[in-house]
């Protein structure tokens, strides 16, 4: 016997062995016989969609928008609510909100960086955050009321079943100037402080 085309035919046999597909994973079944036959091939399928939790309010990545109303002398005692004059990023007093979860209800809650004191001015004076009111374009997602102590938060209803929540609306701030408080300039100036930051979390 040819030793060295024995070793060949082998080889040659290896080769086309670990060429063929591999079948091994996949379900195949086989008959035989007369008409009708009937064979059957089951596929199994898993979807892994992950957990995902977005929320927008104003300006996009690291810009946070400063929302600045000006009062001037004819509005000062009037009553009569005051606009802003810039800041948002949609108009002046304007923003955009967006909230998106595919993990249940979300619960949205308030709060800022003057320790439960209010918007205040250089010389110690002092504008409860109650004072700024918002709107929304959409009554079913409102931002939470704001206030000196923080914490007040609401709950938006899902929008489709009872995990889906997606809005994208707008929220429009206003001073209400229901009280008249002395010149100078309150919160995130001279006086400091009057950054709100809202979160948005799923219990």
């Amino acid at each position: 016997m040819n030793t060295k085309l024995t070793k060949f035919a082998v080889a040659t046999a290896l080769a086309t062995c670990v060429s063929l597909p591999q079948y091994a994973a996949a379900e195949a079944t086989s008959v035989a016989g007369a008409t009708p036959l009937s064979a059957a091939a089951r596929v199994k399928f898993q979807v892994n969609v992950a957990g995902v939790l977005r929320f927008r309010v104003g300006s996009t990545a690291t810009t946070i928008d400063q929302i600045v109303f000006n009062v001037n002398d004819t509005d000062v005692g009037s009553g009569a609510a005051v606009a802003a004059t810039s800041g948002g990023d949609v108009a002046p007093g304007v923003v955009t909100a967006e909230l998106f979860s595919n993990v249940g209800a979300v619960t949205i809650t308030e709060t800022n960086d003057s320790a439960g004191a209010g918007l205040k001015n250089a010389a110690g004076d002092v504008i409860p955050y109650s004072e700024i009111t918002a709107t929304s374009s959409n009554n079913a997602f409102v931002p939470p009321a704001l206030s000196d102590a923080g914490g007040a938060a609401v709950s938006p209803a899902t929008t489709t079943g009872t995990k889906i929540t997606n809005y994208a609306e707008q929220w429009t701030y206003q001073f209400t100037n229901s009280a008249i408080y002395p010149a100078g300039v309150y919160g995130d100036g001279a006086g400091g402080f009057g950054q709100v930051t809202y979160t948005a979390a799923i219990p």
